[in-house]
């Protein structure tokens, strides 16, 4: 059977659709072409019909009833016959019914035709009459195949001779002599040859209308594919967008947990060093000067004391950890670098202070150094850092043998190794070892265990300098921690790295260089510049490798220092910007104030007597401590009886009271707290600085605030120098920066203010 034909004559949608399987093109013009046969099937009935119709008319104006009429009727039952057998009852009637009964229509419609022509001879033996069946002819070769139409034309003229031989009384063979047969063929082949050309031209057209309607198909199918990868483009960049909105906001939220948990470990590390500061003095005062109470205290006492006083300085380092990793990782730690020689300025003044701890355990300490050591740009006090965190996680961990510290060259870097022979390290827990708060062994006693920060800040501290840190370790064999340094690169060098296997860290991102010898000012930038990683040198000497290294965005100088720092850059090759302008140093601020000396929390007698040393007069040194805080100026007092000097110690609990006191007192020296309620130590500096007679007073500042917090003022011009031109729009947007950040001034500047009168007679 064959399949059923698709129907393609509805109104193409816009919408993209699932189709079938388009048919072939032989199939749909077979299809047309059945078509347009069963509509000439039904055109050919209706023609009959009316020939019919005119032959009743005919024999009813010669006024002829019975025989002659039978015609019209044999005529009209076959037109009426092939219309029903022509039309087709269903769209999913099957290819095959549908042929038979066009055949048998076709069939139908030419017999009763060529029957009722024969049916009409009886009544008229007319030439005319047998003629008529000639119709046949064209209508055989309309409806069917060529050969069924001569097939069909033949008989036509076969029964058409012989009913005529038998009305007219002639020979068949006369009537086939006479000319029928050839004008038959004659006829036949007249409607064959002029149907030919209109055959090929109609399957030409209809099978190009069917190529036009597979290209649409396919032209259909294109756009539903095209449609869908429209949407499924639409939809991937939806869904990018959303997650880069969600990537944005994420991004917002980890900056701002990020600063802002930066922002709560600075706040608690200062607030936590008040308390601090009274823990770590009064247990030290109790521990270290117990005739300072007139009687000897019970020796469980000392001992409590004595664990009172450790525990509060492992808590005091723990904080000082905490506010160093905030700073790594807002990016905010700055780095102040120098040309240092690693054995006087890092080994020799760490290990005698790890030296006490190692030989109370009663281990090993060895040094092997490999002489000569270059030198290295480096900041000396991070890198004491990293190794007295390396050697204490080496003493605590380390119960039996001792540790050995070895120091050589390898390649482009010095390599540094602390080697323990402690229990060791598994494998599946090394990478554990560099994680903040993570702790891979428990050591035997309390008194070793640590807060697991300082290994995880060595490490960063390392990266930061563009070297790196690793260890090795085997369980039962003991521990080695490594940490290299690059050595610095001159500017011929480049950009090439270390020829040993460990490769040097690439050049930090966003790095800023300040070339300014106060390292309050290098963190202050630090502070404020924190989208950008600050490091400080304190001579442009060490610029030009910095510069090779770092590959600094700028370069932050004062005007001093503007050309040296230009000339050292010419000789790197590099367009570097260059931003000066004049910053007073922190110790030229305070020596402008009389401010002479700045302590931070938690003090000790030791940092008190490095200051009182310098200013003691005569036998009785009158000294001032304002404090807002009674237990601090208590403290104060403590530790200042202790020194070695005879003291008259005055206290006052705010600014206001301590002006007040100076009226009647002149102090030799004025500890003065900035933290206070009401008039804060600033104001109380500068109403001091007003007075004639208290100009002179030296001030020292004793603050949880670190130096690099107070105000400096950067003095005009702000100059910035470029090698290379500017294009328009960075010219544009400097302007547009600076316009943001100044501001006129047109109201005349108010008077400073005058301190509050004395009333003396308080």
């Amino acid at each position: 059977m064959e399949p059923t034909p698709l129907r393609t004559d509805s109104p193409v949608s816009d919408t993209p659709r699932a189709t079938a399987a388009p048919p072939s093109v032989d199939h749909d013009v077979v299809v047309e072409l059945r078509e347009q046969r069963h509509d000439t099937l039904r055109n050919f009935a209706l023609l009959q019909a009316l020939a019919g119709l005119l032959w009743l008319v005919f024999v009813s104006w010669h006024q002829q009833v019975g025989l002659a009429t039978l015609p019209t009727y044999i005529v009209w039952a076959g037109a009426l016959a092939a219309h029903q057998l022509g039309t087709r009852r269903s769209s999913y009637e099957r290819p095959k019914t549908v042929r038979r009964r066009y055949h048998l229509g076709c069939v139908v419609l030419l017999g009763s035709y060529v029957l009722g022509m024969v049916v009409a001879g009886i009544s008229y033996p007319l030439p005319t009459v047998a003629m008529s069946a000639l119709v046949v002819v064209v209508a055989a070769n309309a409806l069917l195949a060529p050969w069924a139409s001569l097939t069909a034309s033949a008989l036509a003229w076969l029964l058409t001779s012989l009913a005529w031989a038998a009305f007219t009384d002639e020979p068949f063979w006369g009537v086939v002599g006479g000319g029928d047969l050839g004008l038959f063929a004659l006829v036949w082949s007249a409607c064959f040859v002029a149907g030919l050309p209109l055959r090929r031209s109609v399957e030409s057209a209809v099978g190009g209308w069917a190529q036009a309607r597979q290209a649409l198909r396919e032209v259909q199918e294109r756009r539903g594919e095209l449609y869908r990868v429209v949407r499924a483009l639409e939809e991937a960049t939806y869904r990018i967008e959303r997650t880069n909105n969600e990537l944005f906001i994420s991004r917002a939220q980890a900056e701002s947990a990020r600063a802002f948990k930066a922002r709560f470990a600075a706040t608690v590390s200062h607030e936590m060093r008040g308390p601090l500061n009274l823990l770590l003095g009064f247990s030290r005062m109790m521990a270290l000067y117990p005739e300072k109470y007139g009687e000897p205290l019970p020796d469980a006492y000392l001992a409590d004391v004595d664990a009172i006083h450790r525990n509060c300085e492992h808590l005091v380092a723990l904080v000082d950890d905490v506010l160093d990793l905030s700073q790594i990782e807002a990016d905010s730690l700055p780095l102040v670098k120098s040309r240092i020689d690693l054995r006087d300025e890092v080994i020799d003044q760490v290990v005698p202070a790890a030296k006490a701890l190692i030989e109370r355990k009663g281990l090993y300490l060895n040094i092997d150094v490999a002489e000569p050591l270059p030198p290295l740009l480096a900041d000396a006090v991070r890198v004491r850092q990293v190794l007295l965190n390396v050697l204490t996680n080496a003493i605590r961990f380390t119960q039996r043998g001792g540790i050995t510290v070895r120091v050589w060259v390898e390649g482009q870097a010095v390599v540094t190794a602390v080697r323990d022979t402690g229990p060791g390290i598994a494998a599946q827990d090394l990478p554990r070892l560099f994680k903040e708060f993570s702790q891979v062994l428990s050591t035997e006693t309390r008194e070793g265990a640590g807060s697991g920060l300082g290994l995880a800040i060595s490490k960063q501290l390392v990266e930061l300098h563009g070297g790196s840190m690793w260890v090795e370790s085997e369980p039962g064999s003991g521990t080695t921690f490594f940490f290299s340094l690059p050595m610095p690169r001159n500017g011929q060098e480049g950009a090439q790295g270390p020829s040993t296997g460990r490769q040097r860290q690439p050049t930090l991102q966003n790095a800023c260089v300040v070339v300014h010898d106060e390292p309050n000012f290098v963190r202050l930038l630090a502070r404020y510049l924190g989208d950008y990683r600050i490091i400080g040198i304190p001579a442009p000497t060490d610029l030009a490798e910095l510069v090779t290294d770092a590959h600094p965005r700028a370069i932050i100088t004062t005007d001093d220092w503007r050309e040296q720092v230009q000339t050292q850059l010419a000789g790197t090759g590099y367009s570097v910007p260059i931003i000066s302008a004049m910053v007073p140093h922190a110790s030229t601020v305070h020596q402008s104030r009389g401010i002479v000396g700045y302590l931070v929390k938690p003090i000790s007698p030791e940092m008190l007597w490095s200051v009182m040393k310098h200013y003691e007069a005569g036998d009785v040194t009158q000294v001032l401590v304002v404090d807002d805080d009674p237990d601090a100026v208590r403290l104060m007092r403590d530790m200042l009886t202790v020194l070695p000097h005879a003291y008259q110690i005055h206290s006052a609990n705010s600014g206001a009271q301590a002006l007040e006191l100076m009226e009647t007192v002149l102090p030799d020296i004025v500890f003065m707290d900035l933290m206070m309620p009401g008039m804060t130590g600033e104001e109380t500096v500068d109403r001091m600085r007003q007075q004639e007679r208290l100009r002179a007073v030296p001030v020292v500042i004793v603050s949880a605030q670190d130096a690099s917090d107070a105000e400096v003022q950067v003095e005009t011009p702000l100059r910035l120098d470029l090698a290379d031109p500017l294009r328009f729009a960075e010219a544009n947007a400097i302007i547009k920066a600076l316009l943001g950040c100044v501001s006129p001034r047109y109201l005349p500047a108010s008077p400073p203010a005058q301190s509050p009168p004395t009333d003396h007679a308080r």
